[in-house]
């Protein structure tokens, strides 16, 4: 039985130093005692020595060791899963600093992308459709996801603290009961199970925030791409429209001026016309008067023609005086005539002249005519084209104001994004501390593991030192056996002798 108890205690690797070296010093004692004297007395106290070493490295304690060592085991096994847990949730801490911090640089890009939207829009001040809100939606949720990563981190840290608090104080107090290790076993055991669930579910979730984030923000770049596009194309017509406007005005100036030059010359040639009539009237009076003068210098002649008639049939004594006066007057008469006849001539010529240039005059007052009428008619049209373009100008403004609008609802959004961006700053800031943390937390937990396996090697130690004392006792009983087998045998055939000297003595 002592054999199987040693066996036991070779298989086990825990026991007490102190009550070991209880039992050790009570043994010595016992065998110094023993060898000291050689009665019965002292087989008694060595039958009552064997049976309380066989009673104390029993089977019973031999169980206890294993127990223990059992629970060691599990406790070994525990920390280690927990530390396998702990690097499992370091990695995929380290995952979301990671994630974090690309959405952070996306944060930061939509920023820079919104602030050079803004201030293209303040630049250019250029006129597009407004947006869908679904980028509203889009930044909301984003926002609401952020948060809610934020508040699912800081519940997980918190769980994390709580299950290091838990293994500290299972750590600090290993000498409870067996009842309540076995219950902080379950509840670690049932608690794993629990994170472990929980972290796939978040795993999950959080992939799928992640896909939806990523495919909101290639949308969000798509819908960029395309008011970035429409900016351009918008800002490209308005240029063209402002380069038609002022080609348009400077037309219309140059007309303007071209009608007003034209009818101040219509005014000079009208005024022109109107004194080459009056000349011509002029002229038509005078042609009269010298045909009327004419007419009366033949008659004249008629007159010149019967005196000269009558002053062959008369006596030209009485008419010669007359006469004379009469010729001196028809000679005058004729020198006038003459004059007007050469006069009349330059007149018909002057005339025919004057006649050449109205029709001159009149046939470039008809293509001025036509040149004005095609001139307003390009005018109407132009004006059409101003009211149209007016009318396209109002639209254009209210679509400036709808921009205006969307730009103040930019701005705010620039604001509001800033704003969660330092967030997102400060909890990075606090997830860095918490990663140091939980780096400092695995530190200190591996030097503990690293402490508790040193200290199992020792107990490992001390147990093959403790089952080899075990095996030199054992030998040193089975000694102590046989040396009683031979005092046994000796006191028998002492007793023996006795009993044969007693006999004898009786005989005698």
């Amino acid at each position: 039985m002592a054999i199987n108890s040693t066996l036991h205690v070779d298989q086990d690797c825990d026991a007490l130093q102190q009550s070991m070296a209880s039992k050790t010093i009570a043994k010595q004692s016992s065998e110094k005692r023993f060898f000291r004297g050689g009665a019965k007395a002292r087989l008694a106290e060595i039958s009552d020595l064997l049976c309380g070493e066989y009673a104390k490295f029993g089977f019973d304690d031999g169980k206890l060791f294993q127990d223990k060592v059992m629970k060691l085991e599990l406790e070994n096994d525990s920390l280690l899963s927990q530390v396998a847990i702990m690097k499992s949730r370091e990695e995929s801490m380290k995952g979301k600093v990671q994630e974090m911090e690309h959405r952070m640089q996306d944060l930061s890009d939509k920023v820079k992308e919104a602030e050079a939207l803004t201030m293209e829009l303040h630049k250019n001040a250029v006129e597009i459709p407004r947006e869908s809100p679904r980028t509203f939606y889009a930044s909301n949720l984003q926002v609401v996801c952020h948060k809610e990563e934020k508040r699912e981190l800081q519940e997980l840290v918190e769980k994390l603290q709580l299950l290091c608090a838990n293994h500290e104080i299972s750590y600090t107090y290993p000498e409870n009961s067996d009842d309540q290790q076995a219950h902080g076993h379950e509840d670690c055991d049932n608690r794993r199970s629990l994170n472990e669930t929980k972290l796939l579910c978040w795993r999950d979730d959080q992939c799928a925030d992640c896909s939806d984030s990523v495919e909101q923000v290639q949308e969000l770049q798509e819908e960029l791409k395309m008011v970035s596009a429409k900016l351009k194309y918008s800002i490209t017509q308005r240029q063209a429209m402002k380069e038609v406007i002022a080609a348009s005005a400077t037309k219309l100036a140059e007309t303007m001026a071209e009608n007003e030059t034209l009818k101040k010359d219509l005014y000079v040639e009208r005024q022109l016309v109107q004194a080459r009539e009056n000349d011509v009237q002029n002229l038509e009076t005078r042609v009269e008067a010298l045909t009327t003068s004419n007419q009366m210098l033949k008659s004249m002649l008629n007159l010149k023609k019967m005196a000269l008639e009558s002053r062959r049939s008369l006596n030209f004594t009485q008419l010669e005086p007359k006469l004379l006066d009469l010729a001196a007057i028809v000679g005058a008469q004729n020198a006038c005539v003459v004059r007007l006849s050469v006069q009349n001539e330059t007149l018909a010529r002057s005339l025919q002249s004057k006649i050449q240039e109205n029709d001159h005059q009149q046939a470039e007052i008809g293509a001025a005519i036509k040149q004005k009428d095609a001139a307003i008619r390009a005018l109407e049209q132009f004006k059409e084209q101003m009211v149209e373009w007016a009318t396209e100008m109002d639209e254009r403004n209210s679509n400036y104001d709808v921009l205006q609008e969307y730009v103040l609802n930019l701005e705010a959004d620039l604001r509001d994004c800033q704003s969660q961006y330092s967030d997102v700053l400060q909890t990075h800031e606090e997830l860095k501390k918490d990663h140091e943390q939980l780096l400092a937390w695995q530190a200190h937990a591996r030097t503990r593991i690293a402490g508790l396996e040193k200290s199992l090697d020792e107990r490992e130690k001390e147990v093959e030192s403790i089952s080899r004392e075990a095996m030199h006792l054992s030998l040193e009983v089975e000694l102590l056996r046989r040396k009683l087998q031979q005092l046994d045998e000796d006191v028998m055939f002492k007793e023996g002798q006795i009993s044969i000297l007693r006999g004898s003595w009786e005989e005698e």
